[in-house]
């Protein structure tokens, strides 16, 4: 299997280790479809080399992450506001927050990723354990676009979608990008 690479803008990094990556319009049903197969995954992951990460990326209100932080089974790893210091306090007016959720429980992984597509982009990362603190902190700092460098495990697999996107049929686009040694049961297509 070969990679394929359709435009993306600037989300993700060109790297040696994609084994596939792709951009398409999607449907909710697909969506479900796919978080399911990621599910399965997870739960019969005995060998658990893998972690689970969902960063919701756009402006949510503050109430979403304070909704999961109750959550069983999920750690919300931070949430901050996107506005910038000088309008930081509006941030308790307006949808306004972004944050890095770890799923602990597969089954919660549904749940997470349908509150935080709501109203914005999402991203699920799963990647080998080795680079987690790497990856969080490159989430925390913004840094290797929208990747955050777990391409660096050959094993990856990142599934973003954007809920509300104009140029979509559906209004909603995924982008899938998994690397060359990502385990079959979860290449999506």
């Amino acid at each position: 299997m070969g990679k394929i690479i359709i435009s993306k803008g600037d989300f993700l990094e060109f790297s040696r280790a994609t084994l596939k990556e792709f951009e398409a319009n999607v449907s909710e049903h697909k969506i479900n479809e796919n978080l399911l197969q990621i599910c399965n995954f997870l739960q019969n992951d005995n060998k658990q080399t893998k972690v689970c990460y969902i960063f919701g990326m756009g402006a949510l209100p503050l109430s979403f992450y304070k909704k999961i932080e109750i959550m069983i089974g999920v750690e919300v790893v931070f949430y901050r506001t996107v506005l910038p210091p000088i309008l930081k306090f509006l941030g308790f007016f307006i949808a306004s927050y972004e944050g890095l959720v770890k799923i602990h429980n597969p089954l919660m992984l549904h749940g997470v990723f349908e509150i935080l597509m709501s109203q914005s982009m999402v991203g699920l990362y799963i990647f080998d354990t080795e680079i987690e603190t790497d990856f969080v902190n490159s989430v925390q700092n913004m840094q290797f676009k929208y990747d955050f460098g777990v391409k660096k495990d050959e094993g990856y697999l990142i599934y973003l979608v954007d809920a509300d996107n104009d140029r979509s049929d559906t209004g909603i686009i995924e982008i899938i990008s998994f690397g060359r040694d990502c385990p079959s049961e979860i290449q999506l297509s």
